[in-house]
């Protein structure tokens, strides 16, 4: 029964709503860092500065470095590894309250979620083009920027309520993609389908 409804759904009835959970979850998380460090952590401006900035280079990094994993990895696996293995830097970010502990968690939030948008990004795009393919990357497009737009208003009233609720939003909607991201392998079967990248940049 639930292989029969999945098999009249798409791909993108996953992805979009989980890309727009991602982007929501990063950007309450990016935000949600800076007022962690700064209330609770009690982070100078460099050493936030500098915080940002690893997340930065581990998720470039992750990019090239993972890109041969994503051509073995079925694309599902990737999703739901990056999604969680962001849950929980973050959440133990949130548990250990270590400015240590933090720039070491974050790199590895960076290095998951390069394990995401690359591959969701090959993902939608193979086999498409012309018409079809602009569509798809258009409610693509559209997914990921309403979470972003609203990251920051939602991160800003999670903060209000207490100190690291920003930064633990961010994390619980990470849980909430990863989980997402396990019922859609359950339901769709077309979600074992590899990706093809190439060899070289």
């Amino acid at each position: 029964m639930i292989h029969g409804l999945g098999s009249n759904l798409g791909k993108t009835a996953l992805l979009y709503p989980v890309v727009f959970l991602v982007a929501l979850a990063g950007g309450m998380s990016s935000l949600g860092m800076i007022f962690f460090a700064k209330s609770v952590l009690g982070a100078s401006p460099g050493q936030i500065g500098f915080l940002m900035a690893i997340w930065s280079t581990f998720y470039m990094c992750g990019c090239f470095s993972f890109r041969h994993l994503s051509a073995t990895l079925p694309p599902r696996y990737s999703i739901l590894v990056s999604t969680f293995i962001s849950f929980l830097s973050i959440g133990m970010i949130v548990l250990l309250q270590s400015l240590f502990w933090s720039f070491v968690l974050f790199a590895f939030a960076g290095l998951a979620v390069s394990l995401f948008w690359p591959v969701v990004m090959g993902w939608l795009s193979t086999g498409l083009e012309g018409g079809h393919l602009s569509r798809i990357l258009g409610w693509f497009n559209f997914s990921w920027s309403v979470g972003a737009i609203l990251s920051p208003v939602v991160a800003g009233w999670l903060e209000d309520m207490g100190d690291s609720f920003a930064l633990r939003g961010g994390s619980c909607t990470y849980l909430v993609a990863a989980c997402l991201s396990f019922i859609g392998i359950l339901l769709i079967p077309g979600l074992s389908n590899k990706i093809i990248v190439p060899t070289r940049i």
